[in-house]
């Protein structure tokens, strides 16, 4: 409906440019005069006539604007097709929440499916590699790293600093293993909660799987 008052307007446009013999003229539109007929002020005495079926509304520097009886009432017909789109709309709206509510345990059931399947996957996904874990910057990932030659007095040379950890290092990294640990123990447990209660809730029926 919309598209059809576009075009609508669009006609009258140029049935008063082919009236007028003014090409500039244009059919615009604003929240003050809503639809108007916009002429450049050279072009305006022509439409100034009594007879030539437009009405002065407004002259600013450069341009004049009018109305007129068939634009006015094109005007009125747009407005009112909006109106019914609009109506239109919310019900349409409407509608389709009402289905959704009729089928709301539906959707939910559908939701908990993709959640245990998502947990499933999660479950029979590969580990990471580690060695995909490895700086491009480092260089060849898979070429092995030489081990730090020992120097004259002994010591280990350039790098052997970081090459091995301090005992403050590996206590660290020991202590981040076991809260790792704790947060895979408490994960496995919340997921065997989560299968129970799924295996005791109403209408469960397990699926057979050809693995």
């Amino acid at each position: 409906m919309a598209g059809d008052g576009r075009r609508a307007i669009a006609a009258l446009e140029a049935k008063y440019r082919a009236q007028t013999g003014i090409s500039a003229l244009k059919i615009r539109h604003n929240g003050v005069l809503g639809y108007h007929v916009e002429v450049p002020a050279r072009a305006a005495d022509t439409l100034m006539q009594p007879d030539s079926g437009f009405t002065h509304r407004q002259t600013l520097a450069g341009v004049v604007r009018f109305n007129s009886v068939d634009l006015h009432e094109e005007a009125g017909r747009v407005a009112q097709a909006g109106g019914h789109a609009l109506v239109a709309e919310a019900a349409h709206l409407e509608d389709l929440i009402a289905a959704v509510l009729d089928r709301k345990a539906d959707i939910a059931r559908a939701a908990q499916a993709l959640a245990r399947l998502q947990e499933a996957l999660a479950l029979f996904s590969p580990p990471p590699d580690p060695q995909q874990d490895n700086d491009p910057d480092d260089g060849d990932a898979s070429r092995p790293q030489q081990a730090p030659q020992p120097s004259e007095d002994g010591s280990e040379g350039a790098g052997s600093d970081t090459a091995r950890p301090s005992p403050e290092d590996t206590a660290e990294r020991e202590q981040i293993e076991r809260l790792l640990q704790g947060v895979r123990e408490r994960e496995a447990q919340r997921r065997a909660e989560n299968a129970r209660e799924t295996q005791a809730a109403p209408g469960y029926a397990p699926v057979e799987r050809d693995w």
